[in-house]
């Protein structure tokens, strides 16, 4: 009877440490990338060029993904379904504030990875637009790359 239960024990060990893949472990660095947005200057387009006291908020959402801060870029999730749209708020004066627009449509592309990592998503086709841009503290934009499959370079500049 003990030998049984050992050679169950055995057999049961090394159907463990067989089963087990490559795959099992996840390189962190596999991710869905964020759209990376850098501001310039509508009159010096070669600079970056920081933006004072940003808010951004998602649509429809209340907690803001940037608060009061200035800066020159940011990354920004993008929903799985098309299209997104943020709200970039910056402080005139006082408490005076201007709110801008931008929507974004892409195609989304999923690519899977591995059993540990899962999926990827990479967006295709990417276009954006400002709501009233004539009256918007946003003067204009340049898509740079119409794909987000990675964070080193900026995909959408915005003039201000």
């Amino acid at each position: 009877m003990k030998k049984n239960i050992f050679i169950s024990f055995l057999i049961l060990s090394l159907s463990a440490l067989i089963s087990c893949e490559s795959d099992d472990l996840c390189d962190h660095n596999v991710n869905t990338p964020h759209l990376v947005v850098r501001f310039y200057n509508q009159n010096n387009t070669r600079t970056p060029f920081s933006v004072a006291n940003l808010t951004v908020y998602g649509e429809g959402n209340t907690t803001p993904l940037v608060s009061n801060t200035t800066l020159d870029s940011l990354a920004l999730p993008l929903r799985l379904e098309s299209p997104t749209t943020y709200l970039f708020q910056t402080v005139v004066s006082g408490t005076t504030t201007s709110t801008a627009t931008l929507t974004l449509t892409y195609t989304p592309e999923q690519t899977f990875v591995s059993k540990a990592c899962g999926v990827k998503i990479t967006y295709n086709t990417l276009s954006a637009t400002i709501q009233d841009a004539s009256n918007s503290w946003l003067k204009g934009l340049n898509i740079k790359n119409t794909t987000v499959d990675n964070e080193k370079r900026a995909h959408i500049h915005l003039y201000h």
